[in-house]
């Protein structure tokens, strides 16, 4: 299927997925699954624009290709290609930051002599350790080869609108990449990897536009997480917001370093979405904004894959339990844009969807 094949857009209909790490990523496909069958004539593919932050960049970018959210769901449960899609692995997530080992050497040497007076420190140089703990280049190798098996490689080939978000830490600023009205056409690939780059697990992501280089870190980082405040041309708003974590109860004998960093944006984050979502209901008072929030989990590193297979179901099953108590009301709106919904949408039980992908809806 290339980028041309992907069903037309639904106008004034969006999706807006937040951060939320490895297992973030993986109830967010959990999520579009359960919403794709409850749409019933149209898939979620169909949604007129995306907008993603950290793990749900990585999650927007596959759908807004025509990537179905079961074949992506029935890949990470057999860990074989389904499809043209190659679902993302340990070996891809996992990747040591081994390209900053040898500089790293160079740097505390070079710091050594200049306690000694014997050197000089160098003005392009922040710091001596590493910049990052692991690598981003095997979500980029991913998402690259994800969307080349679509015919797409930046924004500008998509056919429905893409949003990512990502801050460059050199100029304090939030950059969005996308195809949408003052957005930057990029590599798409490489938007994702700098909006996924969590500080101090993954390095910066080093994007030059036009005659400026960036470095580009996770889009948890600042204010405006969610991406939704960019989306004016939609009424009608699908949301995932990954929800905090739960207290623990007791103590805890050790928390590495990557986990209290995780831990610590995902408190930051959570309010932050909140508030977003919030002043973006106030500006579009006539829109209907649907926000789908999983209940707190918890407290683990974001970064754990194995979160990936547990948040799925957990998602899909919730989301077909929401869907199912707002169903009158969310047909009703849907109707408005041409979409009928599945009545028999939740019949579909997630060791289906695993079992047989995008088989269980023909599209």
């Amino acid at each position: 299927m290339t980028a041309q094949a992907v069903p037309p857009p639904l106008p004034g209909v969006s999706l807006a997925l937040s951060s939320g790490g490895f297992g973030g990523a993986g109830g967010m496909v959990g999520f579009c699954a359960a919403l794709d069958l409850f749409m019933g004539s149209r898939p979620i593919n169909a949604i007129a624009s995306y907008s993603g932050v950290s793990a749900g960049s990585v999650v927007a970018s596959l759908i807004a290709v025509g990537h179905s959210p079961h074949d992506i769901l029935k890949a990470i449960f057999s860990g074989e290609r389904v499809g043209d899609y190659r679902p993302w692995t340990p070996r891809d997530l996992y990747r040591a930051n081994v390209g900053e080992l040898r500089p790293t050497v160079g740097r505390m040497l070079r710091a050594a002599l200049g306690r000694l007076g014997l050197a000089a420190p160098r003005a392009d140089e922040l710091g001596v350790l590493p910049s990052g703990v692991l690598s981003a280049d095997g979500i980029a190798d991913n998402i690259r080869d994800n969307l080349a098996r679509r015919g797409v490689t930046r924004f500008s080939d998509l056919r429905h609108r893409l949003s990512i978000i990502f801050y460059d830490v050199l100029a304090n600023e939030r950059v969005v990449a996308g195809n949408g009205p003052g957005e930057i056409d990029l590599p798409i690939a490489e938007a994702v990897a700098a909006s996924a780059a969590i500080p101090g697990v993954f390095p910066p992501r080093c994007i030059r536009i036009g005659e400026r280089t960036v470095l580009g870190v996770d889009g948890g980082t600042g204010g405006y997480r969610i991406g939704v405040r960019d989306l004016d041309a939609a009424d009608v708003l699908f949301v995932f917001n990954n929800a905090s974590f739960a207290t623990v109860p007791g103590g805890v004998t050790h928390v590495s370093a990557p986990t209290v960093v995780n831990l610590s944006l995902q408190l930051q984050v959570n309010q932050s979405n909140v508030d977003e979502i919030a002043s973006w209901m106030d500006a579009h008072p006539e829109a209907h904004a649907w926000v789908f929030q999983p209940p707190p989990r918890p407290m683990r590193s974001t970064l754990s894959f194995d979160s990936v297979y547990q948040q799925a179901r957990e998602c899909y099953d919730l989301t077909q339990r929401w869907l199912r108590e707002h169903i009158d009301y969310f047909g009703m709106v849907l109707a408005a844009h041409g979409v009928s919904v599945d009545p028999d949408f939740d019949r579909v039980a997630f060791d289906q969807v695993v079992a047989e992908g995008s088989a269980v809806k023909p599209r």
